[in-house]
């Protein structure tokens, strides 16, 4: 049985619970739809990054970059099924019960045409339905069960995601959306251990994932910015501050009553290399 690093979130709530697909829109979706590798359009050719330019690369890299850091959908241990040789576990999700809950659930955001052509494509092997109707999910990275490496102690799982079949490929792919200067710092920083080279140049990926924030709400972007290094964009991320969870739609306008919310404001610095614009930093608001 293939083991998995999970993602999470949604359309605002349901587009970050998704993907491995590559849809490129709703932009209010905070990326989920941006998993499969694509050329973003964010070239330095015309010298500055426009919001909705911004806005794509933004999307891209929050989905790669969700699936490196997070933990995903609620899952069971015990149900899975297997289909066609891959390994999906019945999701225990609550708004979730079935198949048909879940495209309904869809529906409030995306067109019949983009569920048929993206989320549920003939060649998007994510989601299946299985007993009862049941949803189930082959989530974040796959990852052997049998190829397994020890290092220092650790133990790591080689990532079988046929995009990644080797290191080389997994950092050209993050190339897209982020410079040199995070891979080596952040992703790939001399403390950061969820990534390790093995066998035969083989992607390795120590299993776990952080949780999340249970009292985001939601965000707002701002405008593209000159710096001196390049140009850089402010979000405001609201959380409640009533000590519960956060239990409605993540919202990307600012709520009506800023009153009811605590803000944190994070800055995305970006820098063009290799003839794009890319992140020199990246933050998850949750």
């Amino acid at each position: 049985m293939k083991k998995k690093l999970a993602i999470v979130l949604s359309c605002t709530l349901a587009a970050i619970l998704l993907f491995g697909c590559t849809s490129k829109e709703p932009t209010a979706t905070e990326g989920e739809t941006q998993q499969k590798e694509t050329t973003t359009e964010t070239t330095a050719a015309d010298g500055e990054l426009t919001a909705e330019q911004f806005q794509k690369l933004y999307d891209g890299a929050f989905a790669i970059y969700k699936q490196i850091v997070l933990d995903g959908f609620d899952m069971s241990t015990t149900d899975i099924i297997d289909v066609d040789g891959y390994t999906y576990n019945r999701v225990t999700d609550e708004r979730f019960p079935d198949m048909e809950a879940f495209r309904t659930y869809l529906g409030q955001y995306f067109t019949q045409n983009m569920m048929d052509t993206d989320i549920f494509a003939e060649n998007n092997i994510r989601f299946t339905e299985g007993k009862g109707g049941g949803l189930y999910v082959l989530d974040g990275f796959d990852m052997s069960t049998t190829d397994i490496i020890d290092v220092d102690g650790y133990t790591y799982n080689r990532v079988t995601d046929e995009r990644f079949p080797d290191m080389e490929a997994f950092r050209t792919y993050l190339g897209q959306y982020f410079t040199q200067n995070m891979m080596d710092t952040d992703i790939f920083a001399e403390n950061n251990i969820r990534f390790t080279e093995g066998k035969g140049g083989g992607l390795y990926v120590l299993d776990g994932a952080r949780g999340t924030n249970i009292f985001y709400a939601g965000y707002t972007m701002g405008e593209p910015v000159k710096t001196e290094t390049g140009m850089s964009v402010t979000a405001t991320a609201y959380y409640t501050k009533d000590g519960k969870p956060y239990e409605g739609e993540t919202f990307t306008e600012a709520p009506a009553d800023t009153s009811m919310y605590e803000t944190t404001d994070y800055t995305f610095n970006l820098v063009q290399e290799d003839g794009q614009w890319k992140f020199d930093n990246f933050h998850l608001f949750y």
